[in-house]
């Protein structure tokens, strides 16, 4: 994202806390410097998991958005940002996927599961969040990138609903991680 800024793409960054989750805003002060920082609460009211976190988020999202999880890591260049590569992709199709590719079903089930086909973009063929069956899928998606008006369908893709993603281009990263489970490490 500071790479979107040093070229003069302005960032706004939403980020959604339970009130366990406090220092991830202190972490996260040390960037409000160069981007704008908002911080909104996940209630009941807004649903459990992530599509309640989303839920909670999107009052405050404006224009393309991403969606970006703080647990998701990959490796990345300057010069190859995926994010700017996913928001590209938005002038010809509402959604973007930045993805990994991978077989380990074991990762497949723990995250957003992708079945992406080898076309030139690679476009997304099947999609389904944490499948109990992985067969099939040959990437696990990192984030999500979508035009504005496609936001309010944010929930539902990470609530588990089935194939919204077909369609979208995909921007492919190495040395994915997921810390929050890192036993599924891969790359």
């Amino acid at each position: 994202m500071l790479d979107l800024h040093a070229k003069g793409i302005q960032i706004r960054v939403v980020v959604v806390l339970t009130p366990e989750k406090l220092s991830t805003a202190a972490y996260l002060a040390r960037y409000s410097d160069r981007l704008d920082v908002a911080y909104t609460f996940q209630e009941d009211r807004h649903g459990p998991e992530l599509a309640g976190a989303v839920t909670a988020g999107l009052p405050w999202c404006r224009g393309p958005a991403a969606l970006m999880l703080p647990d998701q890591k990959f490796d990345w260049s300057p010069a190859a940002n995926p994010l700017e590569q996913a928001f590209g992709r938005l002038r010809y199709g509402a959604w973007a996927v930045i993805a990994a590719w991978t077989s380990d079903p074991d990762v497949l089930r723990n995250d957003g599961a992708l079945c992406v086909g080898a076309g030139d973009p690679p476009v997304v063929e099947a999609s389904v969040d944490k499948p109990s069956d992985p067969a099939g899928f040959n990437a696990a998606w990192v984030a999500l990138a979508c035009r504005e008006g496609e936001l309010l369908r944010l929930p539902s893709i990470v609530g588990g609903e089935e194939n919204l993603l077909v369609g979208a281009s995909a921007v492919f990263v190495s040395g994915y991680r997921n810390v929050s489970t890192p036993e599924l490490a891969h790359g």
